[in-house]
């Protein structure tokens, strides 16, 4: 159930007031002209708390910052991650609290999706949280759904919550089951300043991202978090 559709050319389809409230790369060049170096990784689910801290501890060694987008549903396993990723300067998104299809939803369960999310990461890190971004599960309602795209764009910026895809994923690049060293090959060979990479928590994603953030900085690209992207100053 993987949209194999670039998100860039999915919402060239989408009205223009939809469009305009969501995000696939942040800007190649800085406000005084000069070019961006910055990139962003986010990661995405977080089933294994396992997987999450080794994300921790990788970004932490390699003093470097992402996204993690998170279920909501999985928040209490992965209270101690969430509460050292906010520490750690580790942005938080919101990525609703079951993973369902938001394209089956009523607009008050999309709501409550992104409410509760919000309840459970508050109640993990004991203090308000703020995110700006959402993203949707399976991308799904931003291909071929233009109501749902309008639906879920039109609750998200009532929550002061911009929509947040991606333009590298390897997931439809290569494939879901792609190795580590074809993930990092794909992902280093094809970021440029203001790329938004989407990853997920999963073994090979977690294998490679060492390597990721090595190749960047090769590249002369730094891995920052969504908000310090879209803000490249």
């Amino acid at each position: 159930g993987v949209i194999n559709a670039q998100p860039e050319d999915i919402v060239k389809t989408l009205p223009s007031y939809v469009a305009s409230e969501i995000i696939t790369r942040g800007p190649s060049a800085t406000h005084d002209g000069s070019t961006s170096t910055k990139v962003a990784i986010t990661i995405d689910d977080g089933w294994s708390p396992n997987m999450v801290k080794r994300a921790l501890d990788i970004l932490a060694t390699k003093n470097a910052k992402a996204t993690f987008f998170t279920v909501g549903s999985i928040t209490d396993a992965n209270r101690l991650n969430f509460i050292r990723a906010v520490n750690n300067g580790i942005e938080l998104g919101n990525h609703t609290d079951s993973h369902g299809w938001l394209t089956q939803m009523t607009d008050t369960q999309i709501a409550k999706e992104m409410e509760t999310w919000k309840a459970k990461s508050e109640a993990a890190d004991g203090a308000h949280y703020t995110t700006t971004w959402f993203r949707p599960p399976f991308m799904a309602g931003f291909g071929g759904h233009t109501k749902t795209a309008e639906r879920v764009t039109a609750i998200a910026k009532e929550k002061n919550m911009k929509i947040a895809l991606w333009n590298i994923d390897p997931y439809s690049g290569i494939s879901m089951r792609a190795d580590a060293q074809a993930v990092t090959d794909y992902i280093v060979g094809n970021a440029k300043a203001g790329s938004i990479i989407l990853l997920h928590f999963s073994q090979e994603h977690m294998d490679a991202l060492p390597d990721i953030i090595d190749g960047l900085r090769a590249k002369g690209l730094e891995p920052v978090t969504m908000s310090e992207l879209v803000s490249a100053n």
